[in-house]
């Protein structure tokens, strides 16, 4: 697959092959069919939130797809659905995601400490 990816804040974009490591436990493939570069995109490749960001980072982050494949104890979807992407999560299962206040969950996700797609040279992005 391929990714738009600001490898310098202020720079144009490279867009450039990619791979994707299988999904683990509770998460799921997504095949992207659509995506967009919205507004908080813009500010991160400006450097704008250089304090938020780290390149390399790849922008799109509101897409919609088919789930291609799932990891183990994911139940709510299977290979085939459609669905959307967003990178606002939620557990379900924490304070805030039990009170009613998903958009402030608290729980850590491996997004926060993995890199799971790499470029050609293997770094991760």
């Amino acid at each position: 697959m391929r990714a738009a990816i600001c490898y310098e804040f202020g720079k144009p974009l490279v867009v450039e092959a990619v791979t994707l490591d299988p999904p683990q436990a509770g998460e799921v493939r997504v095949q992207i069919v659509v995506t967009g570069v919205c507004h908080s995109d813009l500010h991160a490749i400006a450097g704008d939130w250089a304090d938020r960001y780290q390149t390399p980072l790849v922008v799109g982050h509101e897409s919609a797809g088919m789930v291609q494949e799932v990891g183990a104890g994911v139940t709510q979807c299977k290979p085939g659905d459609r669905v959307i992407v967003t990178l606002l999560r939620s557990c379900g299962r924490c304070f805030y995601c039990l009170g009613g206040h998903p958009q402030r969950c608290d729980a850590s996700y491996a997004i926060d400490r993995e890199r799971r797609l790499k470029n050609a040279k293997g770094q991760g992005l």
